[in-house]
């Protein structure tokens, strides 16, 4: 407690001097101060808006079912393969015909430089995390099963 009281002390006898001094009319400290006052501002703003758009537990939960709607549960775990033109894509299903390991095509082949790495893989995620095309393509593909046909995705 003495410790604090005095350094409320040696900070009121810092300011008196300071005042003392001048210091309240140079040109730094009142663009501090503006600074300071601007800052405290928009914290009490955003404050504010935290209080208004406090979501109620009734918006928590619609929102939760409209995903979980959207999602329908379904993961899915995901590799693709992805190179520039649609050529290189077919290349790349007939080496696969013939027996090439996915992974391996992917780690030599892919564009993709975070799942290329891991043998295309994209771990597990929703339909509704994917590009359209690629989506649909996936979710018509049994487990283990590898697109025949090209998927352009950009």
């Amino acid at each position: 407690m003495n410790q604090l009281r005095e350094e409320v002390i040696a900070r009121e006898i810092f300011t008196q001097e300071a005042v003392k001094l001048g210091l309240q009319n140079t040109e730094d400290y009142k663009q501090q101060m503006e600074l300071a006052r601007q800052s405290v501002l928009i914290r009490q703003l955003f404050t504010k808006q935290q209080e208004l758009l406090k979501p109620s537990e009734a918006d928590i939960k619609a929102e939760y079912d409209k995903v979980a709607n959207e999602n329908k549960g379904n993961e899915y775990r995901a590799s693709h393969i992805l190179v520039e033109t649609e050529a290189q894509a077919k290349d790349v299903i007939a080496q696969l015909g013939k027996g090439a390991k996915f992974e391996e095509l992917a780690k030599k082949l892919s564009k993709d430089p975070g799942s290329g790495a891991n043998g295309g893989d994209l771990d597990w995620a929703t339909a509704t995390t994917f590009v359209k095309p690629f989506s649909e393509a996936m979710v018509a593909l049994k487990k283990g099963e590898v697109s025949t046909a090209p998927v352009q995705t950009q």
